[in-house]
């Protein structure tokens, strides 16, 4: 996913930004659903 954010740099900014999000968007949330396997798995 990095690598098609530099490439769409070339295209343009928007597509680069929008993809960035995108990432750190389903970074995110992927780090809540672990946070939340975690607690789980404690109890």
């Amino acid at each position: 996913m990095p690598l098609a954010i530099y490439l769409d740099l070339e295209r343009g900014l928007g597509v680069a930004l929008a993809l960035s999000v995108l990432l750190v968007a389903i970074s995110v949330i992927l780090l809540g659903v672990m946070r939340r396997v975690e607690r789980g798995s404690s109890r």
